[in-house]
């Protein structure tokens, strides 16, 4: 290979000897020719030739000179990165051995070289030196490979649009290793010849590289499958890129008795057969190391190595190659002792916990007071102890629940705290025994929630404003839930203030000699006194008007007009509206009858509410005609009138567009309008008429009855409240408590029952709304079921109205309520307690033929409802207990570990908790493990072999050692060139001479060399130059 510095290097030294030679061209002349002061001269034509050339082929030599020394960056970039992977790998290598040597005594139960402490000491070491690799390696300061090197180019020159670029993942993400593995199970019985596992069960594995598919053998052990995956991966034309290992583990434990103890022990590596380990001597129950040491004395024998457990009551029996495990024969010298035999979990977790178990409590959300709350199991599951954890002892905030050391639940009053339950004196959960917590009966109630008599209530028979009106000093709820018609009061006034009949008289002629007035007459009144005489019309018209105007406070009648005419008018409209005139001589009169004025139109938004024309007679005759007339056209308009007297309140269901009210009238009908009011009405409008009734225990089956007959107001569509019951003392509710209580609306006239129910506090006032309807009738007696949400001391109020829904003012309607009841203590009392039980040690009788492991919660109300409900408990949670001299035999299932560079996904066939299938879930989770860092980092706080630990540095040198191999090289062939001749290596830059290389170093130093980078000017000049001297250089250059 040949570096471009072998071709920029030449350049630029010709660039040199141009420059110098031009420079000594210069001092010759200026010696030869003296320098003058003045004006500047211009260089010769030849020498700004020369100087451009210069120019132009420096800029081209800097531009190279640029891409070179990108590519030499991108180039040392992937060479540090290499060596930088060189001495992961090394690291790695160094960990494998040591981790290797570890998980092999692990799994021997040697005692290792080096105790834990310094494996842990060790592992960190390796995880140091690989952070100082990451730290140190590094380009312009720059770390390589710990993935923020990204998308680094590095451009050959200005402009390009495809240059270079790196990318470098890290490391630490190339290390990782993608896992899943099966559960592990136990199958127990008499006469028991092998675990659970089912045949024909297909498990597909879905790898980076392809898919395989594995049928469950019957009885197949972990070991089993494993080695058919890897069969497998050790062929080319199989394998997907996973690789899989097995361990099988069983804990002992909970022997029963001291004594002499025997067992037979069944192994893979035996084939299945038993070796009978017997007169094993336990001194103390609580101390099985003699039985291990027993265990381990025929570990040759059975490949099963046994080794304590976090006590010495536990012993942990491992088969590291994953076969299946057996226990029979089980006797001992005290008859009916019995051993516990569990699977050892990854967790460690030998309990069960009901955190986070639902459970429904019959179906009800409180109401357990005077009930219990029991823990029990299903079947013959057995538990050795079922605690409560102690929570918030001694919270004595309202409403806080706290369970002490002895089981006791209590509940915060705000300045103490009261019992509420205790742990049953037999079902105490200790030595086998269910654990059950019993409730006191609740004694927070309202009293007399029955009505069975007149008293503990407050009574209220009068008009209720709410959210103005109090009882007892606690302000009434505001209602703001009103029917459609009433939420505004869409009401205005129409108020007849006058109205006249008037009639117009004119005087036509006379006879000044012997004309006269004596008399006008209307229904038997003379509107005038004496006689007046013709003058002339107009003079005898102004006589006549003054002389009816002078008789006006006793007649009524008044006159107006001017020249002949005389406009009488009269306020009251006389029985008989003619016009009599008494004359002598010759006088010409005409006296038309009096006419009365007229309403003919009340207009709304463009309704006329009237049909017709009302003529005016007085003010409240006329008024009432107006309001018969606007309610006879009710179905039509919508609207209604109520009011007395000369006043009309005209009522609307609906807001209409235009809220003006129009009238239109005749002659001089007199009214003035109140147009309608958007203003908000709810239930303020004064009751005008009728009766409110509240009684308790009136003989109505004890109950409370809440009567409103004919009550009404001055404005339809009025809602009138008026009877209410609040309860005379309080009560102490915590939060989730339920309130409950029975109602009823019936008996409804002429409109609508309204009901408001609701708790009051009685600290603050504030309320919890229960119940606010406005209807016709309730569906017979109807149940209301409130959950409290804020412990307090409350009160509790029924508020209950009539609703006019037909706009004509007067409504009936009749409220009843019963039964108000507390409900203390809530599901989630029960929630608080549940989430504390632990199940301990939970175990089968080893002679079930099959098993599902459940335990049961019993929830009993204080009114003896009862619901038991079973929960499934985890089959890896429940083991077998083997009695002494009984013949249970009981085999173990191991675990299957499935590894990979690359993420993976694996599917069991019809998965089951039971031990049928290797895997519980259909699609197996998938974990992403680090090595020193990320998810579950290779550590000492658990067995290597749990960890995988040995495979899992395995595949990690494997996957660096992969990208070191194959992405480092890739990128590296980006940034150097071919080998070309090198006989004139200036002459081989030009293009055409490319076609003489092999096709990939033709491709690569046409693009990435003379074509992409030297313009095909300088090419053509640097290939004639050759090894020319400076002095060829200049004639070259002139010629071009």
């Amino acid at each position: 290979m040949i570096s471009l510095t072998k071709i920029i290097d030449p350049l630029s030294g010709y660039i040199a000897k141009v420059q110098k030679d031009v420079s000594d061209r210069d001092k010759d002349r200026q010696q030869a020719s003296p320098r003058l002061t003045g004006a500047a001269t211009l260089l010769s034509a030849e020498d700004a030739v020369q100087a451009a050339y210069v120019n132009r082929l420096t800029a081209e030599i800097n531009e190279i000179r640029s891409g070179i020394s990108n590519m030499r960056s991108g180039l040392n970039a992937l060479n540090i990165a290499s060596s930088a992977y060189e001495d992961v790998l090394n690291v790695l290598e160094r960990m494998g051995k040591k981790i290797s040597e570890a998980q092999a005594a692990e799994d021997n139960n040697q005692a290792l070289v080096s105790d834990s402490v310094s494996l842990a000491s060790a592992i960190s070491s390796f995880g140091d030196e690989v952070t100082a690799i990451i730290s140190k390696r590094q380009l312009n300061e720059q770390n390589l490979i710990d993935g923020t090197f990204t998308n680094r180019v590095f451009p050959m020159w200005s402009g390009q649009s495809d240059p270079a670029s790196i990318s470098i993942e890290n490391v630490y993400d190339t290390m990782a290793s993608f896992r899943t593995f099966s559960a592990l199970a136990l199958a127990g019985g008499l006469e028991k010849t092998g675990t659970n596992i089912t045949a024909s069960k297909t498990i597909t594995i879905n790898g980076p590289d392809g898919t395989n598919t594995f049928d469950q053998l019957a009885g197949e052990s972990a070991s089993s499958l494993a080695a058919r995956i890897n069969v497998l991966e050790a062929s080319a034309n199989t394998a997907i890129g996973v690789s899989a290992s097995a361990r099988s583990t069983l804990r002992l434990n909970d022997l029963t008795n001291a004594g002499t103890v025997a067992l037979s022990l069944a192994s893979e590596k035996q084939g299945m057969g038993s070796v009978n380990i017997s007169g094993v001597s336990i001194a103390d129950k609580n101390d099985l190391s003699e039985l291990a040491i027993a265990v381990n004395g025929y570990s040759d024998v059975t490949g099963i190595f046994a080794k304590m457990g976090a006590t010495n009551n536990d012993i942990i029996l491992t088969d590291p190659n994953g076969g299946n495990i057996g226990i029979s024969s089980f006797v001992h010298s005290v008859s009916d002792t019995s051993l516990s035999v569990s699977v050892d979990r990854r967790d460690g977790i030998t309990d069960f916990l009901l955190e986070g178990q639902s459970v429904d409590y019959n179906d009800v959300d409180a109401g357990f007071a005077g009930g219990s709350l029991n823990f029990g199991m299903v079947g013959n599951l057995t538990s050795e102890n079922i605690n409560l954890a102690t929570f918030n002892v001694g919270d004595t905030s309202i409403g806080s629940v706290s369970i002490d050391a002895n089981k006791n639940i209590f509940i915060g009053t705000g300045g103490g705290q009261a019992q509420i339950g205790a742990v049953d004196a037999t079902n105490d959960g200790v030595g086998g025994n269910s654990l059950q917590i019993n409730f006191n009966a609740n004694s927070r109630v309202f009293t007399n929630g029955t009505f069975d008599t007149d008293s503990n209530w407050t009574k209220v028979s009068s008009q209720i404003i709410s959210g103005t009106t109090a009882i007892d000093g606690l302000t009434t709820q505001r209602d703001t839930s009103f029917p459609s018609e009433n939420i505004v009061g869409r009401y205005g006034t129409l108020t007849i203030d006058s109205g006249t009949a008037t009639s117009t008289l004119s005087v036509n002629s006379g006879d000044s000699s012997d004309g006269t007035l004596s008399a006008i007459t209307v229904d038997g009144t003379n509107l005038i006194s004496g006689t007046i005489a013709y003058v002339d019309n107009n003079t005898t018209a102004a006589a006549i008007r003054t002389a009816i105007n002078d008789q006006t406070g006793s007649t009524g009648y008044s006159a107006s007009g001017s020249g002949a005419q005389i406009n009488i008018s009269s306020s009251t409209i006389p029985s008989d509206s003619s016009i009599s005139l008494t004359t002598s001589g010759t006088i010409n009169m005409s006296a038309p009858n009096l006419t009365a004025s007229t309403l003919s139109a009340i207009t709304i938004d463009e309704t006329n509410l009237i049909s017709g024309t009302i003529t005016y007679s007085n003010n409240n005759a006329t008024a009432e005609a107006i309001r018969t007339s606007i309610n006879n056209r009710t179905g039509t308009t919508g609207f209604t009138a109520t009011g007395s007297g000369a006043q009309v309140i005209i009522n609307s269901p609906t807001t209409p567009l235009d809220s003006n009210i129009n009238v239109t009238t005749s002659g001089s009908f007199g009214a003035t309008v109140s147009n309608l009011s958007n203003d908000v009405d709810t239930d303020k409008t004064t009751m005008t008429t009728g009766s409110l009734a509240t009684t308790i225990d009136d003989g109505n089956n004890n109950l409370a009855q809440m009567l409103a007959t004919n009550v009404g107001a001055s404005v339809g569509y009025n809602l009138i409240k008026g009877m209410g019951i609040q309860s005379a003392s309080d009560v102490r509710l915590y939060s989730n408590e339920q309130i409950s209580f029975r109602w009823r609306i019936d008996d409804t006239t002429g409109g609508k029952g309204d009901f408001q129910a609701y708790l009051v506090n009685t600290a603050n006032n504030a309320f919890e709304e229960l119940k606010n309807t406005t209807e016709n009738s309730s569906s017979g007696w109807e149940t209301v079921t409130h959950t409290v949400s804020t412990s307090g001391d409350y009160k509790i109020a029924f508020l209950a109205g009539s609703y006019d829904d037909d706009g004509d003012g007067i409504s009936s309607a009749r409220v009843r309520v019963d039964d108000v009841a507390v409900s203390a203590i809530s599901d989630d009392v029960l929630d608080i307690i549940k989430e504390r039980v632990t199940y301990e040690n939970l175990n089968f009788s080893a002679s079930n033929a099959s098993y599902t492991p459940q335990v049961s919660v019993t929830s009993i109300t204080g009114n003896g409802s009862s619901t038991t409900e079973a929960i499934d408990v985890p089959a890896t949670l429940a083991g077998f207990s083997l009695t002494g001299g009984a013949g249970q035999e009981v085999f173990s299932t191991g675990e299957v570990t499935v590894l990979s560079k690359d993420n993976f996904s694996l599917l069991q066939q019809n998965e089951q908790s039971n031990g049928t299938s290797f895997w519980e879930t259909s699609n197996a989770t998938v974990q992403t493990l680090g090595v020193f860092s990320g998810s579950s980092p290779i550590s000492t706080s658990e067995t290597l072999r749990i960890q995988n630990a040995s495979e899992r540095i395995a595949l990690a040198i494997k996957s660096v050692s992969d990208y070191k191999e194959n992405y480092i090289p890739r990128s590296r062939a980006v940034f150097e060139f071919s080998e070309f001749d090198t006989s004139n290596y200036l002459d081989s830059l030009n293009t055409t001479k490319a076609d003489a290389l092999d096709v990939p170093s033709a491709i690569n130093l046409s693009q990435k060399t003379a074509k992409m980078i030297i313009a095909d000017e300088i090419q053509s000049l640097l290939a004639r130059a050759g090894n020319a001297v400076a002095d060829d250089v200049y004639a070259l250059i002139k010629s071009t």
